[in-house]
């Protein structure tokens, strides 16, 4: 019978730390979602008829035009109760408009600009951002950490946010003004990123970045091996302690 339990219990570490397949919901064949890596992407030019529930996230950008309209509900009530992640790159008003709706709150964006970093100024990390796992990698399945120099290239849409409130996490910003936030809305997570990173050919930083955030808002951390180890020592342990008393 303990032999039973310990088997049981490694087996359920190693379930917990294989490589994990999200499934990820697109509009856009052109954002190579899938190159991001653990990434089944699924795309539709319509969300008539989707089960919101079979996805992990849902990814999108300013070439989803009109996407989102008329589903900003159903995607908001998803996120309130199931874990439905919502990353967003670089976005048009049109698209805000219906992200507003979804999270409750206003975004908006400053004038767009092509040659970012001389522009409109460099993607710098905030002190949250320096250690967040989306930059890190940490944390996160096949994460890894994401140079930022490589995120300042020239020809990449971006534009800074203004307008957003108490309790988002800004976690870069461009010239001073925010240029990634997250935050929570009931079970689920939401990042936007205000560049441009599967657009064309991504660099090998863009795709990390996508990736991490990506599996941030799917919340699929990967538990450390020395922690299930602990595991089934701690249990383990209790198990004898409970057959000697």
């Amino acid at each position: 019978m303990r032999k039973l339990i310990l088997f049981v219990l490694i087996a359920l570490c190693m379930t917990m730390v294989q490589a994990v397949t999200i499934n990820v919901l697109d509009n856009d064949s052109n954002h190579a979602v899938a190159s991001a890596g653990s990434v089944n992407a699924t795309y539709v030019s319509s969300l008539s008829g989707v089960n919101l529930a079979n996805y992990d996230a849902i990814y999108i950008d300013e070439h989803s035009s009109s996407f989102l309209s008329g589903y900003e509900t159903a995607i908001r009530n998803t996120m309130m109760t199931k874990s439905l992640g919502l990353v967003v790159e670089f976005t048009g008003a049109t698209q805000l408009s219906q992200i507003s709706t979804i999270l409750g709150f206003s975004p908006a964006i400053s004038t767009v600009a092509d040659n970012y970093a001389g522009t409109i100024g460099a993607f710098a990390l905030t002190a949250a951002g320096s250690s967040h796992m989306t930059f890190t990698g940490t944390g996160l399945e096949g994460g890894l950490a994401v140079n930022i120099a490589n995120l300042n290239r020239i020809n990449r849409s971006k534009a800074y946010y203004t307008n957003v409130p108490t309790g988002v996490e800004i976690l870069a910003t461009s010239g001073g003004n925010p240029l990634v936030i997250t935050g929570v809305l009931g079970q689920s997570r939401y990042y936007l990123v205000n560049v441009e990173l599967l657009e064309g050919s991504s660099n090998t930083d863009e795709l990390r970045l996508a990736h991490n955030a990506l599996f941030y808002v799917t919340q699929v951390p990967v538990p450390e091996p020395g922690t299930c180890i602990l595991l089934v020592l701690a249990i383990s342990g209790l198990f004898f302690y409970r057959r000697h008393c």
